[in-house]
């Protein structure tokens, strides 16, 4: 089986086109915005690595802000975050292979997809942001 991993320090990270992509096999929209953290949310039309961007699978409706009742609802059923993407998913292993990882990493990444034997439990472990796959064992404490 194949495994994403980032390779480099800094962390896991999608870029937003590669995200796009990865929605769009999932049969998902990908809408991008950037703001929070007291600045109102505007939606982003062009690609940009900004830290301050959220994607949605959905637009957001225009009356909608943070301090409103109901935008956590709202925010946990159509946000998008790549950190939910199970590295084993075949969808993102895809798009990392067809989008290469210049154009798949995320501004703080570096992503390589790893061959792991079919069957093997595994765990991807990681040291300021780069990560190696380890076959899981046994530990005490």
């Amino acid at each position: 089986m194949k495994v994403v991993i980032n390779k480099c320090y800094g962390g896991f990270g999608l870029s937003q086109k590669a995200l796009r992509a990865w929605a769009k096999l999932k049969g998902r929209e990908c809408y991008f915005y950037e703001g929070g953290l007291g600045k109102p949310y505007t939606l982003v039309t062009d690609e940009n690595e900004s830290l301050f961007i959220t994607a949605f699978d959905t637009p957001m409706p225009d009356n909608l802000t943070r301090e409103q009742d109901g935008f956590n609802e709202w925010y946990n059923e159509h946000s998008i975050w790549y950190g939910d993407i199970e590295r084993d998913d075949p969808d993102l292993v895809r798009v990392v292979e067809q989008l290469g990882s210049d154009e798949a990493s995320g501004r703080f990444a570096k992503l390589s997809v790893v061959d792991v034997p079919n069957g093997a439990e595994y765990t991807i472990e990681e040291y300021d942001g780069i990560e190696h796959i380890a076959e899981r064992h046994r530990t005490w404490g």
